[in-house]
């Protein structure tokens, strides 16, 4: 399918935030050593730029497995309450301060919205830290409401969160189209009858053919939307 077709068919589009609309890996990235450079830069340097081990382990637990498993790593004193509100506090900063849009997303948005095709959210991590950076780049009031896992006891893992996306718009799911960028959810939801474009991430790079034979479109950035 190209992104001709794909236009044509589309009546409504479900949007991942992170990774997917914004490029808020880096954030993510050696999240250890910037911890622990938060807490004393003399004793932890810190040189972000490559994936390391600990990024590895971290990238497939929840937050607060990921704040626990950091405190144990490095032998902390601190409490759990405490490493997860600063850690909170440092990747909060990033969103409001630094992390941009996907390239070509906020002309994708604009475009969509110019042919009056709704939108929302669907996120399975933690929005109140991307919501700041969405609205500082004034994309925010594209979108009717966000569509949060942990609300329906769900994970991308499963469709329930779609559906409900789709329900809530009145679209079928063959008429949406879901934006993601790692290969669960385009799996998922191209299983269940979705139409799906996945952006290209340097999180998931190890499944980019994976994810490249299972999207309906994949795309490096977000394409042109032709006039129909």
């Amino acid at each position: 399918m190209d992104i001709r077709e794909m236009a044509a068919q589309t009546r409504a589009v479900l949007f991942d935030i992170d990774g997917t609309l914004l490029d808020s890996m880096p954030v993510w990235m050696n999240i250890g050593e910037r911890y622990m450079h938060f807490l004393d830069p003399s004793v932890y340097p810190c040189a972000p730029g490559t994936v390391t081990a600990l990024d590895k382990v971290l990238f497939s637990m929840t937050f607060d497995e990921g704040c626990e498993y950091i405190r144990k790593y490095y032998h902390l004193s601190r409490s759990f309450a405490r490493v997860r509100q600063e850690i909170t506090e440092m990747i909060a900063r990033s969103y409001r301060e630094e992390v941009p849009l996907k390239p070509g997303a906020a002309r994708f948005l604009e475009a969509l919205d110019k042919r009056n095709i709704p939108m929302v959210l669907v996120s399975a991590g933690m929005p109140a830290l991307a919501l700041p950076a969405l609205q500082r780049l004034h994309v925010y009031p594209y979108f009717r409401k966000i569509f949060i896992c942990d609300d329906y006891h769900t994970t991308k893992k499963e469709p329930l969160i779609y559906r409900k996306a789709a329900d809530f718009l009145n679209v079928p799911p063959s008429a949406c189209l879901v934006v993601e960028d790692i290969y669960t959810a385009v799996h998922t939801a191209h299983t269940a009858g979705f139409m799906t474009l996945a952006m290209e991430d340097k999180a998931s790079a190890a499944d980019k053919e994976k994810i490249r034979r299972e999207a309906d479109l994949y795309a490096a950035q977000f394409p042109v939307i032709p006039d129909i």
